[in-house]
């Protein structure tokens, strides 16, 4: 908008004039607010003559430029502004601080666009400064002299729009929308259109120059020509999330270098094509991830490298925002993964080297080790085999550096079903585990040749089996707590044999001890030896009826021919050796 003024000439002194000139400070301009009202017209009318005259120079126009603002937008009345800062707190909900230091925000956009950066730091300068009564007073003052509008009709009519507001208060827009009215302190006008309203530059009716074009949810700040944004900045909002562009446009699309920063933080920065970044480029998230690589359709897809908030590095292949083909991914903890990946996770066959030392090859699925693959340990350790939700899993061998190994099935970590172990001593168990342990059959082959066939409970050696002893020896029948207990035989290599019952290996009880030469004991075992009543048959036929203390006769023992009923001799032993004999009968 142009303001007119018939052309007189003004006599004041040149230091009036330079310290009159001088506001370009947005707190001289506070300043200036309270004094006599005529001061500021003849600076006005001042800086009207000299443009006209061609005799202004930049500082001059800026100057010109800010007073007509002041014109245009100063508070018509102190109740009205606070007011208003009550609406928009309850409006806007706002986060900067409440509504107070919006407006002042709003008037720092038009008085001093150089201090934009140091923006928090002069608000509460002004809040310092402002004396609420003279303002009001003053504004007062101009508005009879000079027929000020309120801020309030400013607000309404250049704010509007509460993304422009949102993005304010978030500080995403670095430069504020109106910077651009007075960058050059050219002439500026307002286009109101059928699809939105400009402030800005103009020629011939056509956005040329510098503006700002709000159109419905979007704004558009910066350089145009011929209608058409040049370079800039572009507000919108798309799937329900609000985002700025910034670089150079072509048909109002961002083309070329640019950068596209969304509400949440998150930054894309490269190379666009119709408002799409393709080739390489870099996408920051607000959480911290850092992404450099190819870019297509404002998605991650293709080649690329992402630094994670939490420490963790990746570089590889990506599909649609998601780590998706062969890469390798470095954790916070040490670990590398390389390898094959589905949407984030690890899939199908990969390397992973934990920190520890630990080195796994093979399957993986759903971002775990599952399927076939190969796990060394840190300690010389291998199991290679089927792996399922990251735990051993189907059938495998897993062998130690102490030379011991299992082959066979495996259950969530635990040996389970049937299976092969052999031990560091040479020991090797072929047969039944469960839960890690030995239980059911199995074959269990001593390193010195012993060999024992039968049932384990608990992983030890219980209820019935055969045992051969490499000398020959065998033990058949019932055990527990791997020792002979309960009925059984036991042969020996020497062709002599027992069956009986057993007692932790030892004979216990009754039983039938039975000799290569034909004899046969029959009777009572206490602590594996002859004890108590028994009969000793030999190999002629005749037997021997008498008491046996440990292991040997003791006492009358009487002695029947065949199966004579009555005896034919009696014998008497003393400490196991025989003492006498009487004869009871001669045949």
């Amino acid at each position: 908008m142009i303001f007119n003024s018939h052309s007189f000439h003004l006599q004041v002194s040149t230091s009036q004039i330079k310290k009159m000139t001088q506001l370009k400070n947005v707190n001289t301009l506070i300043n200036y607010f309270v004094k006599p009202i005529p001061e500021i017209k003849l600076l006005k009318r001042l800086l009207i003559f000299n443009k006209k005259n061609n005799n202004c120079n930049r500082s001059n126009l800026y100057s010109l430029y800010l007073i007509e603002k002041l014109e245009q937008y100063f508070i018509k009345d102190i109740t009205t502004l606070l007011e208003y800062v009550e609406q928009l707190e309850q409006s806007y909900n706002t986060l900067y601080n409440g509504g107070f230091k919006i407006i002042n925000e709003k008037l720092l956009t038009f008085f001093d666009y150089e201090k934009v950066q140091n923006l928090n730091e002069i608000i509460n300068l002004l809040e310092y400064r402002w004396n609420l009564p003279q303002i009001k007073e003053a504004g007062k003052h101009f508005e009879k002299v000079l027929g000020l509008s309120s801020l309030k009709c400013m607000l309404e009519e250049n704010v509007r729009d509460q993304t422009m507001v949102q993005f304010f208060l978030q500080n995403q827009i670095h430069k504020p929308p109106v910077e651009y009215l007075f960058l050059r302190s050219k002439e500026v006008d307002k286009l109101n259109e059928q699809d939105g309203i400009y402030f800005g530059e103009v020629l011939q009716q056509m956005k040329h120059g510098f503006g700002v074009c709000i159109r419905d949810q979007a704004i558009w700040q910066g350089y145009w020509k011929h209608n058409h944004i040049i370079w800039g900045q572009y507000t919108f909002e798309e799937n329900g999330q609000k985002k700025i562009m910034q670089g150079c446009f072509k048909d109002d699309m961002l083309e070329g270098e640019g950068k596209c920063i969304a509400f949440n933080g998150d930054t894309v920065q490269g190379q666009f094509r119709r408002s799409r970044i393709q080739g390489r480029g870099t996408y920051r998230f607000s959480y911290g991830n850092i992404y450099e690589g190819d870019l297509k359709n404002n998605t991650i897809d293709g080649q690329g490298s992402m630094k994670f908030a939490n420490g963790d590095q990746y570089e590889g292949d990506w599909r649609n925002h998601s780590i998706y083909g062969k890469g390798k991914y470095t954790y916070n903890n040490g670990d590398i993964y390389e390898g094959d990946f589905v949407n984030g996770d690890k899939e199908g066959k990969g390397i992973l080297r934990y920190e520890n030392g630990n080195f796994y090859q093979g399957e993986f699925k759903n971002n775990i080790i599952h399927g076939y693959g190969e796990f060394t340990f840190a300690n010389g350790d291998k199991y290679k085999g089927e792996f399922k939700n990251g735990q051993r899993d189907g059938k495998g061998k897993y062998e130690q550096i102490n030379g011991e190994f299992y082959e066979g099935s495996f259950i969530n970590e635990k040996r389970e079903g049937f299976g092969i172990q052999k031990y560091s001593n040479g020991d090797i168990y072929e047969g039944q585990f469960r839960n890690d342990k030995r239980e059911g059959q199995g074959r269990y082959k001593f390193a010195n040749g012993n060999v024992y066939v039968g049932d384990f409970v608990n992983d030890k050696i219980e209820g019935n089996g055969k045992k051969k002893f490499a000398n020959g020896d065998c033990y058949q029948g019932e055990w527990s707590n791997q020792l002979f207990n309960g009925k059984g035989q036991y042969m020996f290599a020497n062709g002599n044999s027992y069956i009986g019952s057993f007692v932790n290996n030892k004979r216990e009880g009754h039983g039938v001890y039975k000799f290569a030469n034909g004899n046969i004991y029959e009777g009572e075992y206490q602590n594996d030896k002859r004890d108590g009543k028994g009969v000793f048959i030999y190999a002629d036929g005749n037997r021997e009826v008498g008491e046996y203390i440990e292991g040997k006769p003791s006492g009358e023992h009487q002695v029947y021919k065949g199966r004579q009923s009555s005896p034919f001799k009696i014998n008497n032993y003393n400490s196991g050796k025989l003492d006498s004999t009487f004869i009871t009968s001669r045949f």
